[in-house]
């Protein structure tokens, strides 16, 4: 008689097989089944609502490319957002045209250094106009040829005259430092649609949910920079936009993947039930795999901040799963400082609750009233680290580089300034993967920071 644990060992290979098996078509896809991941999968996102239509406009999977690998870039969201578990209150923008100096000032990314070399962006950006409201049978003011409606203007089929202004988003290169615009990456808007019901669009492929290597200004290079969208609005509607942060367990490059280009099928690929239901299978298996693979690797139950959330049956072999990993972690002490290095990990990306911001600035942590703050502003994997500190007085300071696996990787001394300076902490060579600095004051006071090595 085969015991449960071989039961559940069978039904773990099965799914691991189904995971090989699906690898192929699911490249490009991402999925929150790591703490790296579940961070990264935040997007900003921004509405112009009116009676009965509303313009949206959704941002994130910023990925730095350069010449010797890649860097993924988080967006900024803050504790309160992370606590809502997948979507963050909503702000209220300003009610005046043209830029809005609130929103544009919370939609941003993350600082990062760019390097030297010339470098390169990518993210996903999906641009939709939609209504309530039934529409007419045969929608006009579609963009295929003699104005015939295509599956692409689904996505912009609002209703003829229910939207009353102008929205466009700029996605713009800032200096951290100084706020000096260095260019911009991405351009997209939409117009009012007075005669037509599909909202007409323009700007750098603004039907396109992911674009890729988009080139970086060269005049920002060696730069700390961050992206922030400078929302603009222009029209006759009085109450401005709102910004939320949203979450995602499956990338949102992946649910509008595939969109065609011409009218050979009813539905574009992002409402189409079998497009959605295939996401949801993949992201069980990927699920299930990776708690399966850090199970096998550590011992440990996988760490994943708002947990999985699969549906049907699929839940039922989820839970078994965990449980299983759950009651054998128990024995193992190494599982307690893994979680709690996640954990920290994971809220070291996040910003403090904190009014809109009207000044550039590098970084949520650097407050005046903040006594020491850090940013790590490089980490590969040939052992130099850097880092840029801020100390309210000279002082001697130690630091402990850790895994998320749970284990310190190395510790050292540095001796700060006052003021802001940067500094190179000796580290190991690293392999990829997520790691927690903490740096402590001979005071007792300490900052943590959490930061990802690209191979």
């Amino acid at each position: 008689m085969s015991t449960k644990h071989e039961t559940m060992s069978g039904i773990v290979a099965s799914l691991m097989l189904l995971v090989c098996c699906s690898t192929s078509m699911r490249a490009q896809y991402l999925f929150d089944t790591t703490p790296e991941l579940n961070r990264y999968l935040w997007y900003h996102q921004i509405v112009n609502t009116f009676d009965s239509a509303v313009v949206t406009y959704e941002v994130g999977e910023f990925t730095l490319h350069r010449s010797n690998g890649h860097e993924r870039i988080f967006n900024r969201i803050s504790r309160s957002d992370f606590a809502s578990g997948s979507e963050g209150k909503a702000r209220a923008g300003s009610s005046g045209r043209g830029t809005d100096p609130v929103l544009s000032a919370l939609a941003q990314t993350r600082p990062f250094l760019l390097p030297l070399q010339p470098s390169s962006m990518s993210f996903a950006r999906v641009l939709q106009a939609s209504t309530c409201d039934d529409v007419a049978s045969q929608p006009t003011g579609g963009n295929g040829s003699d104005g015939r409606f295509t599956p692409r203007d689904q996505q912009y089929l609002a209703g003829r005259g229910r939207i009353l202004d102008t929205s466009e988003f700029v996605l713009e290169v800032v200096d951290a430092s100084t706020g000096e615009v260095y260019g911009t990456i991405d351009s997209v808007g939409l117009i009012p649609n007075t005669i037509a019901d599909v909202v007409q669009r323009y700007g750098t492929e603004p039907d396109a949910s992911t674009r890729a290597l988009v080139a970086v200004p060269t005049r920002a290079a060696g730069k700390t920079v961050f992206i922030r969208v400078s929302v603009r609005r222009w029209g006759p509607s009085p109450h401005g936009m709102a910004l939320r942060r949203v979450h995602h367990g499956i990338s949102l490059s992946a649910q509008h993947a595939y969109m065609p280009n011409d009218a050979s099928r009813d539905l574009p690929s992002w409402c189409d039930p079998a497009h959605g239901e295939r996401l949801d299978s993949l992201y069980h298996e990927a699920v299930v795999g990776s708690i399966a693979a850090h199970r096998d690797s550590t011992g440990c139950l996988l760490v994943l901040p708002h947990g999985a959330n699969t549906r049907d049956a699929r839940q039922e072999v989820l839970v078994s799963v965990i449980n299983s990993i759950r009651q054998s972690a128990a024995q193992l002490p190494n599982c307690t400082d893994a979680s709690r290095v996640a954990w920290n990990w994971y809220l070291s990306t996040l910003d403090e609750e904190q009014a809109s911001m009207t000044k550039p600035r590098l970084d949520a942590a650097y407050r005046t009233t903040s006594p020491l703050s850090m940013l790590v502003t490089r980490a590969r994997g040939d052992g130099a680290t850097q880092c840029v500190v801020e100390s309210s007085t000279a002082a001697p300071a130690t630091y402990e580089l850790w895994s998320l696996a749970g284990h310190r990787v190395c510790a050292g001394t540095l001796q700060l300034s006052e003021g802001r300076a940067t500094y190179t902490l000796d580290t190991p060579a690293l392999a990829s993967g997520a790691y927690l600095a903490i740096l402590r004051r001979d005071d007792n006071i300490a900052v943590q920071q959490g930061f990802v090595i690209h191979q």
